[in-house]
């Protein structure tokens, strides 16, 4: 497992971050676009190489900025949405990214017609190399353990990306999520919690090989990702 954090668990802007996650102990970041004025290429083009060398293995966006457009039924108000997702993955073909993480709004339980979205997206994001996931999020998308595996029976190249904080907030036992997403993962967010050694053995038990960031605010994020590192 590679170690690393998340820009926005670092307070500063966006830019500045990227600046310091190398200081942080980070091998691997993912970034926190936090504005549409970020979402644009020329944003990455002007600080991607204050990353001196640090990997990105992601990118995500704030979920109510566009990203419910993507799955609204009128073709407008889609296109929309597109226009800046296409924006937000020429980013991360800069910033070297690998995936792009969808935090999406809760839908109906309609799984068919949401997959139908999810593959519309998916495609669209490997269009640039980039591969889409699905992050649980109480107030996202994937809002209940199941969905991902609904969703996923239904577009086999999504990924997944489990959050522990987020996990913790939805009421289900993190392990439930754990269960859909293992075989799928491709990032893993955690919060210094005390259950976070817990959940590292479970990781080693599923044979996770991938990104563990720390994402935290208010708390020592240098300090957290030694103690991930000592787990792992």
């Amino acid at each position: 497992m590679k170690t690393g954090i998340c820009t926005k668990s670092i307070n500063c802007e966006t830019e500045d971050a990227l600046s310091r996650v190398g200081e942080q102990g980070a091998e691997i970041c993912g970034i926190d676009l936090r504005t549409f004025y970020e979402y644009r290429p020329e944003f990455a083009k002007k600080y991607a190489e204050r990353l001196d060398g640090v990997g990105v293995n992601s990118v995500s966006v704030a979920p109510h900025n566009f990203e419910a457009q993507l799955f609204a039924e009128n073709r407008r108000v889609r296109g929309d949405g597109f226009y800046w997702l296409d924006q937000v993955l020429r980013s991360a073909q800069l910033f070297g990214a690998k995936y792009y993480i969808l935090h999406g709004a809760p839908q109906n339980a309609d799984y068919d017609k949401i997959a139908e979205r999810v593959r519309e997206i998916s495609e669209f994001c490997q269009r640039y190399g980039v591969t889409l996931c699905l992050e649980n999020d109480p107030s996202g998308l994937c809002c209940r353990p199941w969905i991902f595996k609904e969703l996923k029976e239904r577009c086999q190249s999504v990924a997944a990306v489990f959050n522990l904080a987020k996990a913790k907030k939805s009421c289900y036992p993190y392990q439930m999520y754990l269960t859909e997403m293992g075989a799928h993962l491709a990032e893993v967010r955690l919060d210094g919690g005390a259950d976070c050694e817990e959940v590292v053995a479970d990781l080693k038990k599923l044979g996770y090989l991938g990104a563990v960031l720390v994402e935290t605010e208010g708390q020592d994020a240098a300090q957290i990702i030694g103690q991930i590192k000592n787990i792992i």
